[in-house]
């Protein structure tokens, strides 16, 4: 839902340079490019093969970092690693855990790895890929007002974009991430029964007034859960009941 607190982190490794990757996410990236570098060879086009990309990053510099609900953008240049946090995705730096939304009990292996110059960057139980930076930054700067959490969400344009498409369900609107990036499965199913909507109503039964009640439930509940989970989680922490 939340993924600030990720981006403050990684802007600690700014300027430093990749040195290795390595995880899930290249395994299955390295298994991808073997397939398709079979038919390449068989077609014998004479074109230059295809190349794992995530070793586009090793020697880049990471320049930037930006968030947009639960995705993680971190720019090396014109390519982009954008991670997703899924239902249950943390990271750690230098193998300490500083997510704190992340789980006690990480995996034998990482969806990804990132050796920087300084610093080890791992990712858990998240999804991984390599995009143009140019998307991803048009993607951000599209949508960065709509995200749920952001201090910029504008509850008037999320109104708008949630009745774009008039034959839609409410519940698939609010999980729609193009329209209110970081809503989840538990913000969406609070928002409704504090709203008072059906989740199957269809946009074209309700008013303005009824969108614009059930965005600011939704905006509501999500700065409420997000702040009584960190509470929770520091409170619990320094009483020694989660240990990392």
């Amino acid at each position: 839902m939340q993924t600030k607190g990720r981006e403050d982190q990684s802007k600690t490794l700014l300027k430093q340079t990749v040195k290795d990757v390595k995880g899930n996410a290249v395994d299955r990236a390295e298994k991808s490019v073997r397939k398709k570098k079979k038919a390449e060879v068989a077609e014998s086009s004479g074109a230059p093969l295809t190349e794992n990309p995530f070793q586009r990053l090793v020697g880049h510099t990471l320049d930037d970092v930006l968030t947009l609900g639960k995705e993680l953008f971190m720019f090396f240049g014109d390519s982009c690693l954008r991670v997703h946090f899924l239902m249950a995705g943390s990271f750690r730096v230098n193998n300490e855990q500083v997510d704190k939304d992340g789980g006690k009990n990480v995996p034998a292996t990482s969806s990804l790895e990132i050796q920087f110059s300084k610093d080890t960057l791992t990712f858990y139980k998240t999804g991984a890929e390599i995009r143009p930076s140019s998307t991803c930054r048009q993607k951000h700067l599209t949508l960065k007002d709509l995200d749920i959490c952001s201090p910029t969400f504008n509850p008037k344009r999320a109104v708008t974009e949630m009745m774009l498409d008039q034959e839609r369900q409410l519940c698939d609107v609010l999980l729609d991430q193009e329209v209110l990036p970081g809503v989840g499965n538990i913000i969406k199913n609070e928002a409704l029964f504090d709203s008072g909507l059906k989740p199957d109503s269809k946009i074209k039964e309700l008013s303005e007034e009824h969108i614009s009640r059930l965005v600011k439930m939704t905006r509501d509940f999500s700065m409420v859960f997000y702040r009584v989970w960190c509470f929770l989680h520091s409170f619990k922490f320094a009483l020694g009941v989660w240990k990392w």
